[in-house]
């Protein structure tokens, strides 16, 4: 009873365009929690509105939002919507969403294989590079640099020295 009463406040918030209501529903949604089960539509919906908000929670939207269109969350990936997303977040300076924009043009899903862009996307994560999260950070920067690594030498044949001069983590030794 409680779970539903808070429910039906919280969509009364959202509906009254609530800042805080949209961002907690969308989130809650996004994944699920203990509240609400998760679901990739009411999500999708709540981060669309939480996006038109022009908020800065607007660029963390656009990041979740591409990752709802990548994958098959809501059937089947629309990869233009994705890379729309991914690139507008990769704009505000959101780091994962700059390696997922890098990736969709190594693969040319919702963008034409692009070498170029996916060596300046490389480029940029390398010199804005900030830790998301204190409590996983070294993991973070080495997995981080591996990826940045391996996917910097595959296009364009320099060697991964390169990348730890762009980065200064010496994690990329550490091959997989």
């Amino acid at each position: 009873m409680q779970k539903q009463t808070y429910i039906k406040l919280l969509n009364k918030q959202v509906a009254a365009g609530d800042h805080w209501a949209i961002r907690h529903k969308a989130y809650a949604y996004y994944g699920g929690n203990s509240i609400v089960p998760c679901n990739w539509k009411i999500a999708e919906e709540t981060l669309l509105k939480l996006h038109d908000t022009q908020t800065e929670d607007a660029k963390y939207s656009a990041n979740s939002l591409g990752y709802i269109y990548y994958s098959d969350r809501l059937g089947e990936p629309d990869y233009d919507k994705a890379f729309r997303y991914f690139s507008e977040a990769a704009e505000y300076g959101i780091i994962e969403a700059m390696y997922k924009q890098a990736d969709m043009y190594r693969k040319g899903h919702g963008t034409k294989k692009r070498t170029r862009n996916l060596c300046v996307s490389f480029f940029q994560t390398s010199v804005t590079q900030r830790p998301q999260s204190k409590g996983d950070e070294p993991c973070r920067q080495e997995h981080n640099s591996i990826y940045k690594g391996n996917e910097f030498h595959s296009c364009t044949g320099k060697p991964v020295e390169v990348v730890r001069m762009l980065s200064g983590i010496d994690a990329v030794d550490h091959q997989v």
